[in-house]
């Protein structure tokens, strides 16, 4: 299983080709250490995929809302919200753990930051019970679904992510052409390079510790260049993305069954939800932001 786990993480498996993601302290040592996933460079497309790019990101989504369950012996159940739940402070998932009472057992979720350093130092609580999630997600989904029927939905979506995507490619154009200029400048300062190096005006180890920050920077620059133009070319995944939504939509959508929340429907309709610190008007009061599959948050 650990293995299957292993396999399903790697990204070269859909067509990518990910660069520094070890670091070794000098060319002397043979040890590496693993950088921070934001010092990754990521070339996409690079060869033919063994898995679909959207089936990988599925697994990523669905791995990503495992989190640790805090329950007595009496209890060992999933919590209905458990890894769908983050915190707007520190970003970390909630942890879930039940309570028992005379009346019945209750499921709340609080700060997984919190819970682990017990003081406010670190992050606040964020505490919320399952029964008011409830109250909020539930009536924001059955909207959705009613949306949906009308046909309404779909002419939303279509208006708020053309007019998105028309903005986003606006915005890459003008990186774009800026980095192609910064390309340019990197690779004519590596020629320059040589030649000086042929010309005896420096050392041989000056130039290679030159040479290597210039071809860094290039790295750096062609990997942004994918992405724009990644962006730029991004209006039928756009389409395709609206269209995946609409399809879970349709599956929950039937007039004569009563809609019911239960973990296969949220994780099928809700990436993930965004709960606030509780303000002074109370639990009622709470404010969450749910991010839909695929289609993020709707207003």
């Amino acid at each position: 299983m650990q293995s299957v786990k292993v396999i399903l993480k790697r990204q070269e498996y859909v067509g990518d080709t990910i660069n520094f993601k070890t670091l070794r302290p000098s060319y002397k040592s043979n040890q590496r250490t693993i950088r921070p996933k934001s010092e990754n460079m990521i070339f996409p497309n690079t060869h033919p995929a063994i898995i679909s790019r959207s089936l990988f990101e599925e697994a990523q989504a669905l791995m990503s809302k495992k989190m640790r369950q805090y329950h007595r012996e009496w209890l060992v159940t999933e919590s209905l919200f458990h890894g769908i739940l983050v915190c707007p402070e520190c970003g970390c998932k909630f942890a879930g753990y039940h309570v028992k009472r005379n009346y019945g057992i209750y499921t709340n979720y609080v700060c997984s930051t919190y819970r682990r350093f017990k003081s406010n130092k670190h992050c606040t609580s964020h505490a919320i019970n399952e029964k008011t999630l409830l109250e909020l997600v539930v009536p924001a989904i059955e909207d959705l679904l009613t949306s949906y029927r009308s046909g309404a939905l779909s002419k939303k979506l279509r208006k708020v992510f053309q007019e998105d995507t028309i903005q986003k490619q606006e915005v890459a154009n003008r990186e774009l052409t800026l980095i192609q200029q910064q390309l340019e400048e990197c690779e004519n300062t590596i020629k320059s390079l040589y030649k000086d190096k042929l010309s005896g005006a420096f050392p041989n180890d000056v130039f290679l510790q030159m040479h290597s920050s210039f071809m860094r920077e290039k790295q750096k620059l062609e990997a942004k260049q994918y992405e724009l133009m990644d962006t730029i070319n991004s209006s039928n995944d756009r389409t395709e993305v609206i269209g995946k939504f609409l399809k879970i939509m349709d599956r929950y959508s039937d007039p004569n069954t009563p809609f019911t929340l239960d973990r296969q429907s949220l994780i099928d309709i809700v990436d993930h939800i965004v709960v606030s610190e509780e303000k002074e008007e109370g639990a009622n009061h709470r404010h969450i932001d749910i991010y839909f599959k695929y289609v993020g948050m709707l207003h």
